[in-house]
Order: C-alpha cells, then structure tokens, then sequence
C-alpha cells in the first residue's frame, strides 16, 4: 500500500494525543513540477502551517520531528468526496430544474445541491468510523544526529 508522507514538527502533547504542524509548501512533490501547481498563498511567499491532531503511538513529546502519512487510496477517497461530489450535486439539481421548472429555479436549485453536498461531506466524515479511517498516522521519529 502507497502512502502519502510528510515531515511535521509536534507542536504540543496532550495525554494520547499530539498536534503536528506540517508546513504547506504548495506542492504535493508527486511530480518534477513542484512549483507549477501551487497555490495562491505560496506566490506571496506565505507558508501556512496545517495542524493535525493524532494518536501518540510513539511517545512523542514537543518538539520532536516526525513522518505523517495518510494512504494513498484514502486520500483520493477524500479528494473525490470533497470537490466532486458537490459539483456534481449542483449540476444534477441545476438540471433538472431546468428541465421541469425554468432557469431561475435552476440557479436556486444548482446551489442548493453544492450546499447539501458540502454539508453531507462534512456530516459523513465527522462519522466515528469514517473519521477514523481518514485519520493520518505517525509513521516515524526523525532522529537528528549531529556530527561533530
């Protein structure tokens, strides 16, 4: 199984848990283009930080580096059911109210199916089991050794 790994640095320990900060660099590093596909925060030179809370199944404590990773099969699963999904919510209702009712209504009815999509997405993965299932894990401790 493929994973998608990345470096992140625990920010704070909390009993079972750790926050890890990632630092988005605007790139998945899947491909030669790094920079080619960034996005709009990166052009400004502004590096956002994403925080992600995990189970602390390697006794880490603050400031320990580490490797997150989420499968790749899992993540593809999240990326289809977080932009696909309501996109093609709003062109099935925008469709057939166009098709029964009229054009005002297909506008109307278009962004009631983004909407309904996005808030489904979001009460399907805030499941126990779901969520779980989409929860990156701690792979490994980076240990930094100093030559002297």
């Amino acid at each position: 199984m493929q994973y998608a790994e990345e470096t992140g640095i625990v920010s704070h320990n909390d009993g079972d848990y750790v926050f890890v900060e990632t630092q988005n660099d605007g790139s998945c590093g899947n491909c030669k283009s790094n920079s080619g596909c960034s996005n709009i925060a990166s052009i400004f030179m502004l590096k956002p930080r994403n925080k992600l809370k995990i189970n602390n199944t390697l006794a880490l404590k603050k400031g320990d580096s580490v490797i997150v990773a989420i499968s790749s099969g899992n993540l593809l699963i999240a990326t289809v059911l977080m932009y696909l999904l309501p996109l093609i919510l709003l062109f099935v209702f925008s469709l057939i109210a166009k098709l029964f009712i009229g054009e005002g209504a297909s506008i109307v009815a278009g962004a009631f199916g983004l909407l309904s999509g996005l808030f489904g997405v979001k009460r399907y993965t805030q499941r126990t089991d779901v969520a779980a299932k989409f929860q990156p894990r701690l792979i490994r401790k980076i240990i930094n050794v100093e030559v002297v």
